[in-house]
């Protein structure tokens, strides 16, 4: 049931994000991405390794100024991390449906940074042999990036972006990522 919410907002959001590009003429569009999460651990003899995943959604800029812009969407995000300890190791991941809530600063007329929170609501966990049981359902993010439109409708992005929360309360400490997403926009 739970996730048949966020499904029905993002079909709400995808739906509603079209109208506003429609209507204000501004960029929506799809994207598909590559990311490297890593993050810390504060359990004792223990180390999280990086993990790579793909991730894909919406994405929607809209013009607040000449030079100021929102930049928003709809995103999916697999986050994974490989927890090891005592020679065992162990897959951590979680899906998250995201919405950022970012800033644009355009620099050039297809060009600018970005950066603000990103709202992520957990959709699965699977811990392998660890309890799962902390895993956060929502956790805010702060991104910082840039983005560049390299022909009219196909821009390319990359990303830091830092968790003000944790993951998972008692295994993962100070997760970060960094990435870049490819995008087409209908303008």
């Amino acid at each position: 049931m739970k996730d048949t919410r966020y499904v029905l907002l993002l079909f709400g959001f995808l739906l509603g994000c079209s109208s506003f590009s429609i209507a204000w003429g501004q960029d929506f569009g799809f994207f598909l991405g590559y990311r490297s999460d890593s993050a810390q651990t504060d359990v004792s003899g223990a180390e999280i390794k990086s993990g790579s995943s793909i991730s894909f959604g919406a994405i929607g800029r809209f013009e607040l100024s000449e030079r100021l812009g929102l930049r928003t969407g709809m995103h999916y995000i697999p986050r994974q991390y490989e927890w090891e300890q005592g020679g065992q190791s162990n897959r951590l991941r979680m899906t998250y449906f995201e919405l950022p809530a970012t800033f644009l600063y355009y620099f050039t007329e297809g060009g600018g940074v970005f950066l603000g929170p990103s709202f992520s609501f957990n959709l699965d966990k699977d811990c392998g042999t660890l309890v799962c049981s902390g895993v956060s359902g929502n956790i805010v993010w702060m991104q910082f990036g840039a983005s560049f439109k390299v022909a009219p409708q196909i821009g390319v992005e990359v990303f830091f972006e830092q968790s003000l929360g944790t993951p998972i309360k008692t295994h993962v400490t100070q997760p970060r990522a960094v990435g870049f997403n490819f995008f087409v926009t209908f303008d």
